[in-house]
């Protein structure tokens, strides 16, 4: 027991701090692969056939790709402007630059909502309409979503919110993707 609290106080508070984000962000990633491993289980369960499970991850991988390339690099840039404008406090540019970055999101939100609808319209005149075109179009409209986590988690990271910097990317979308899929095969079958 001596042993023990002699331990506890020749471990600087810098490593302590250090130890413990260290454990969050581990508990939080190592939680999240394992919604993702029984995500990719329970999918392969439901749709059943390697086809149609293609195409769900036909549909995934456009998301993320759309949401990423939407993003154009403001998360990053965003989150160095944040860590730099921390260090001297400065709230009201922290807001301005938040503003900004939200404002050039929301221009290839526009863009991306538009190729959607252009690519649904396109789809109705060609004769062989295919479901990837479909597929493509929703993961299109919902990329935006992707954006703004991307946004978040740096904007997070910048000011060093470790739980809310990985929370929503490592545990939040795989759980709601599982609950949109158990949701869908239950009203679909």
């Amino acid at each position: 027991m001596a042993f023990r609290q002699a331990l506890r106080n020749s471990i600087p508070p810098t490593l302590k701090l250090f130890l413990r984000r260290s454990a969050v962000v581990t508990l939080i990633r190592v939680t999240g692969l394992l919604i993702v491993f029984c995500l990719q289980i329970l999918l392969a369960r439901l749709i059943g056939s390697s086809e149609e499970y293609g195409k769900y991850a036909w549909g995934q991988s456009i998301l993320f790709m759309a949401g990423t390339l939407a993003a154009m690099g403001v998360p990053i840039a965003t989150s160095r402007f944040i860590a730099s404008l921390n260090t001297s406090e400065n709230e009201h540019a922290v807001a301005a630059v938040v503003y900004r970055a939200r404002r050039l999101l929301s221009w290839s939100f526009c863009i991306l909502l538009l190729l959607a609808l252009g690519m649904l319209f396109a789809g109705k005149t060609i004769t062989n309409y295919s479901l990837y075109l479909n597929l493509s179009a929703v993961a299109l409209v919902f990329a935006p979503g992707v954006s703004l986590l991307l946004l978040y988690q740096h904007m997070s990271r910048a000011r060093q919110w470790l739980f809310l910097a990985f929370l929503p990317m490592q545990v939040l979308r795989p759980a709601a993707t599982a609950l949109l899929a158990v949701t869908a095969w239950w009203l679909f079958g």
